[in-house]
């Protein structure tokens, strides 16, 4: 948390009323969740892509629903990810938003509603997707402050897809978070550890 601008330091008591939650995948169950119950807006950042929500993102599109998007300057968009029809739609009206920045310390989730997620940099710097979760509106108001900290320092995202060229496994100046999509019926998850030239990152796989 010492990564984060004094300010919302001074006020991380304003938290105090969150639940911890344990468990990556609930993390990331709430946030799909919170997509299904937005009615007005959905704001995330994140360092990487959650692809299974993807058509969850598209049907609050269709809903209506604003979405703004944050990410790193040099995140890595999957190749599997598939920019389609309705997401370019809304890129174009500009009812969905996605801008990038430098740094990246939080990764967040936030509707109209409530907190889905808020998660901090562990002690090695990378982000742990373990994290805090709230319906409080103090919380809230704390969480969109801190959005919108962000917002103001970031640039619009000039491209949304990967080129051709892309090659995720020979970057050796990237983390890669892959993310396979081979089943749904069971959100049982397992890590495991992939060699990027000298580095090793930690990958996320679904098993079906």
């Amino acid at each position: 948390m010492t990564r984060l601008p004094p300010e919302f330091v001074a006020r991380i008591g304003e938290l105090e009323p969150c639940t911890y939650v344990d468990d990556v995948m609930v993390i990331f169950h709430r946030i799909e969740q919170a997509f299904k119950d937005a009615e007005e807006y959905v704001w995330r950042m994140t360092d990487r892509y959650i692809l299974t929500a993807v058509p969850v993102m598209e049907d609050a599109l269709q809903r209506g629903v604003e979405f703004r998007l944050l990410e790193p300057r040099d995140i890595v968009v999957p190749p599997e990810f598939d920019n389609g029809p309705i997401l370019r739609e809304a890129l174009r009206s500009r009812q969905f938003r996605n801008k990038v920045i430098d740094q990246m310390n939080v990764f967040m989730a936030v509707t109209e509603k409530e907190v889905a997620g808020i998660c901090f940099p562990g002690a090695d710097g990378r982000i742990d997707y373990r994290g805090f979760v709230s319906d409080d509106p103090e919380v809230h108001r704390w969480a969109t402050d801190l959005y919108e900290y962000y917002w103001e320092q970031s640039e619009r995202k000039t491209t949304t897809t990967p080129p051709p060229s892309y090659k995720p496994i020979r970057s050796p100046t990237r983390r890669h978070w892959g993310l396979s999509l081979s089943g749904w019926k069971e959100k049982q998850w397992q890590y495991h550890e992939i060699h990027m030239a000298s580095r090793e990152t930690p990958m996320l796989t679904q098993m079906a």
